[in-house]
């Protein structure tokens, strides 16, 4: 396996197991934020359940006051405000609840409708004549008829806050347990990917930094000439590529350095040969200096002898011309003779003929 594919692999599975504890840890917390989102809803539920009975008994309390005192200010200011907070309270209490509480909604709903239908009559009986108001009110507080309302309200909203007391029981629970566990599992994975990291790292490293250092003392050998050192790397990485190449390299730099070896030892040979045969070729020379001398000498004699030869061969040419002169004249002589002698015979014959 290649060095890349080995850092790829270890930081791929580290990639995986980061992914995967994300992962868990992201559906842990989305988990716990949902709880916390249905306790929040409860909590708001609860809250809407106990803001619906207050504003239903300060309705109540304000009618009572107004029916007494007949002042509309401040007694009718609670009334009224509940009038208008309750319905709505109580849509709200439909959307947060989702239609688990539909049924028990409906029917707070309609006792409240009823309770302000009558709530409604006193106010206007208490405008329009006292007495009458004040008797038929003293008469409903007797029998009861709106503290029954009020008794089924109460209890339907308690069974509503039980059930929603139970649910955030169970959330707070449910909330606790996932953070225990996301927790111990966090913890945990950290703990792990600390000790799987750790040894992936050693044994990467190892992987990496042996062969190395391998490499780096066989060029250390290589360096001090001790050719015939070897790596001898079993790897199958680039490491060991370059390790083989490396062997290779000394190798060939080895057999180099024989053949360079043997070379030197011919030409240290061959430099002995030469020498003896120069040493000769000095001896024969400094004979031939010799005879080169005598040589020198002779054609010194001879160039004398030449000279000399020279000066006698002038002499004699000077005595051949002065021979040639002399033979040049008698010649002359004897034509001339010949000459008086032919004139002689032709005196002569001339003579012979008288």
């Amino acid at each position: 396996m290649s060095i890349g594919k080995k850092i790829a692999g270890g930081f791929g599975l580290s990639l995986v197991f980061l992914i995967v504890v994300g992962s868990l840890s992201f559906w842990g917390n989305s988990k716990l934020i949902e709880i916390n989102r249905q306790l929040t809803r409860s909590y708001e539920i609860l809250l809407d359940l106990e803001e619906t009975f207050s504003n239903l008994k300060d309705a109540q309390r304000g009618l009572r006051g107004f029916v007494l005192t007949g002042i509309e200010d401040p007694w009718l200011e609670p009334y009224n405000t509940a009038r208008q907070l309750l319905p709505k309270k109580m849509e709200r209490l439909t959307d947060a609840t989702g239609g688990k509480y539909q049924e028990k909604l409906g029917e707070i709903q309609k006792l409240i409708d009823a309770m302000f239908g009558e709530f409604e009559k006193y106010i206007k009986l208490r405008k329009t004549d006292l007495d009458k108001s004040l008797a038929t009110t003293a008469n409903a507080i007797r029998e009861g008829e709106g503290q029954k309302d009020m008794m089924k309200i109460r209890a339907l909203i308690e069974t509503m806050a039980r059930d929603e007391h139970r649910d955030l029981v169970e959330r707070r629970r449910e909330a606790e347990a996932n953070a225990t566990f996301s927790q111990a599992f966090i913890g945990a994975a950290t703990i792990l990917a600390v000790v799987l990291v750790g040894l992936g790292s050693f044994f990467l490293t190892r992987s990496i930094l042996r062969p190395l250092g391998k490499l780096l003392d066989g060029t250390e050998q290589i360096s001090q000439g001790k050719l015939s050192h070897r790596v001898n790397l079993a790897s199958t990485d680039e490491l060991g590529e370059l390790a083989d190449a490396f062997d290779r390299m000394a190798e060939k730099r080895q057999q180099a350095h024989e053949a360079m070896r043997e070379a030197a030892n011919q030409l240290s040979s061959a430099s002995a040969e030469i020498l003896a045969s120069t040493t000769q070729q000095a001896a024969g020379a400094e004979q031939q200096a010799a005879a080169v001398t005598q040589t020198m000498t002779t054609v010194d004699e001879v160039t004398q002898t030449s000279d000399q030869a020279a000066q006698r061969a002038k002499a004699v040419g000077e005595s051949v011309q002065r021979t040639l002169e002399i033979g040049k004249t008698g010649r002359k002589v004897v034509d001339d003779s010949l000459g008086a002698m032919e004139a002689v015979k032709e005196k002569v014959e001339t003579t012979a003929e008288n």
